[in-house]
């Protein structure tokens, strides 16, 4: 006769756990009868305490039950593909667990790819992002994409840094890399709106005449026709005058119909 064996509370639990809190031969529940982990085979019999002859029964199919050994191999059958899913969902617990390290890394990666461009953009002005600004990257690279931050510091640096490279200070490096997320933003529900504020500013700067509301709808125009923010950039500082650039523009709208 086989000697009795103490179930330990981890291995009910596991048992419990896998057939789903239920009494494997009447189907009752918990809280609705009072479960138990038995024995397939019965210690009488030899059995042990391994998964494969453990089972969940109510008070009631167990105390029927008995030292009667299972003949029904039907329920054997259904352990077997029960244990085949719990090691089917701790397989697919542990590869969610390595995927998630692995997005953890390629985080940190395009984080410190994004800190370097900016510290690598601005290294004439002898400023560095600081570690407030490196955790700021963090948050923005879990809301945007990398490329749609690179594209923003750009236009930020462009935009807020070099108008005054010949007095540039930390208020208009702070300035600037406090913007990245805003014209991210705008670049994901207004395309192209900030390239086009940029563009007229410079037009502003640089000819006599300048007509804001007509620059930036034919600035709209071409960007909708494909091209791209430097050709334009090359025909506004290669434009001498309001008429000049109007003309130019209005040749590219033609010439890409």
């Amino acid at each position: 006769m086989g000697k009795r064996k103490a179930i330990s509370k981890k291995i009910r639990f596991e048992i419990f756990k896998r057939d789903s809190f239920t009494c494997q031969y009447c189907g009752k529940s918990a809280p609705d009868v009072i479960l138990n982990v038995e024995h397939i085979n019965p210690v009488a019999k030899g059995g042990e305490n391994d998964l494969l002859n453990l089972i969940t029964a109510c008070l009631n199919c167990n105390q029927g039950k008995g030292t009667r050994t299972l003949s029904d191999s039907t329920t054997i059958e259904k352990q077997k593909k029960q244990l085949d899913e719990l090691n089917s969902r701790r397989e697919q617990l542990e590869m969610m667990m390595k995927w998630k390290e692995g997005m953890k890394s390629l985080e940190q990666q395009s984080i410190d790819y994004a800190v370097n461009y900016w510290n690598e953009k601005i290294k004439r002005f002898n400023f560095k992002i600081s570690d407030m600004g490196v955790q700021k990257i963090g948050i923005y690279i879990r809301k945007f994409s990398l490329n749609e931050i690179l594209s923003a510091i750009d236009i930020a640096i462009d935009t807020y840094v070099y108008r005054f490279s010949n007095s540039v200070n930390n208020e208009n490096i702070e300035e600037a890399f406090n913007k990245i997320p805003g014209i991210c933003h705008n670049k994901k529900h207004n395309p192209h709106a900030q390239e086009i504020a940029y563009l007229s500013g410079i037009l502003n700067n640089r000819l006599y005449y300048y007509n804001p509301e007509n620059g930036k709808s034919l600035l709209k125009e071409v960007f909708k026709k494909g091209y791209d923010f430097e050709t334009l950039k090359d025909i506004i500082l290669n434009s001498q005058s309001w008429t000049n650039f109007r003309e130019n523009i209005e040749y590219l709208l033609e010439n890409n119909k």
